[in-house]
């Protein structure tokens, strides 16, 4: 078995171009295994289409006007477009009815600049898939792609930081545009919304918007069911026991002569054949900037900021749009003593100097 691990997260300066570089040195790796009969393991850590917008003049222009439409266009076309291809269900996931700044609004002036930020980020979207494509091309090549298993995912929601701490890094001249190497964008909260479409909120909060990213698992020869959609939550978590699992490895008692912690995720390879996941041990928590969260078997707890705890039903409500805590108050204070106990785990530390506590 290959194994091969691909996640997402672009800088251009002349003829160089972040995304090009990191898989030109994916590639570079590849060539030095080729031949090898040992299974190998990339981890292929893209930082596109993370903010500075920075894309290729050439990408940028498959976009001219695509974002014209605005906010509220693009993200019900977006959403159509999804129950057209079930990815969705509409009676489970209904467009969440979470406030977006009225497009109509704007100044035309910030109508263009907000619709340029889009095409620059779904031009680096672009750029991202032209290299991964390379990758699956070198791997064809090397009569490896039928073999080895290949997972791309994100590490979270849509951004809807505006941020500006670095801004002074990029001093942009007269003649500079938007999306060159001295430009400094963000595609900022609105986009975001549209972008993380039907889901609540955005990045750095515990609602789906933030939390909730697709996975694609591609491995012609071991994976029966193709083309199809896979619903059952996974989290990163099981990425080890997957691996574990395919490698015939067991999971470390100690390492480095420290006690490990125990294994938390589920092997993800029966949802290769569409089979359910094993029993989950261990609750899924969120604690990320403005959201807290815990998802056990089909209810979710989640609270944005300080405010309170909200109670859902993933499975009749997917979109999070029906709060049932007041229907519900003791299912949300069994909910929260796990999240505590969630929190709890995370804090065990092993002090191996007295100043210099360490995680493990």
């Amino acid at each position: 078995i290959s194994l091969g691990l691909v996640g997402s997260e672009m800088c251009i300066r002349d003829s160089y171009y972040m995304t090009d570089v990191i898989t030109d040195n994916a590639l570079s790796w590849l060539n030095d295994y080729a031949g090898e009969e040992k299974p190998f393991l990339l981890y292929l850590a893209y930082n596109a289409p993370h903010w500075p917008l920075h894309a290729r003049d050439e990408d940028i222009a498959k976009y001219r006007g695509r974002y014209d439409g605005g906010y509220q266009t693009i993200r019900q076309e977006r959403y159509d477009r999804m129950v057209s291809m079930g990815i969705i269900d509409p009676e489970t996931a209904p467009l969440h009815p979470q406030e977006i700044t009225d497009w109509n609004s704007l100044p035309v002036s910030e109508q263009r600049l907000e619709a340029d930020r889009m095409e620059i980020h779904a031009a680096m979207v672009d750029s991202l898939d032209q290299n991964i494509g390379r990758v699956l091309a070198d791997l064809e090549a090397k009569d490896e792609l039928d073999n080895t298993l290949i997972l791309f995912f994100v590490d979270n929601g849509a951004s809807e930081e505006r941020d500006t701490r670095y801004k002074s890094n990029y001093e942009s001249k007269p003649g500079d545009k938007m999306g060159g190497v001295f430009s400094y964008e963000c595609i900022g909260k609105q986009w975001a919304l549209v972008l993380n479409s039907p889901l609540a909120r955005h990045k750095k909060t515990s609602h789906e918007g933030g939390v909730c990213s697709p996975m694609i698992a591609h491995w012609p020869d071991k994976i029966s069911q193709t083309n199809t959609w896979f619903h059952e939550p996974a989290h990163l978590v099981d990425i080890m026991s997957t691996v574990t699992e395919l490698t015939g490895q067991d999971y470390p008692d100690s390492y480095a002569g420290r006690p490990s912690k125990p294994i938390e995720g589920v092997s993800l390879i029966p949802s290769f054949s569409l089979e359910p996941l094993a029993e989950r041990e261990y609750s899924m928590g969120y604690d990320f900037g403005m959201g807290q969260g815990l998802r056990e078997g089909k209810w979710k707890l989640v609270r944005y900021k300080n405010g309170p705890w909200e109670l859902y039903d993933m499975l009749a409500d997917r979109t999070e749009t029906r709060d049932l805590s007041s229907q519900m108050p003791k299912k949300v204070r069994a909910l929260s003593r796990a999240f505590s106990q969630w929190e709890e785990n995370l804090s065990l530390i092993h002090i191996s100097e007295p100043t210099r506590p360490r995680l493990i």
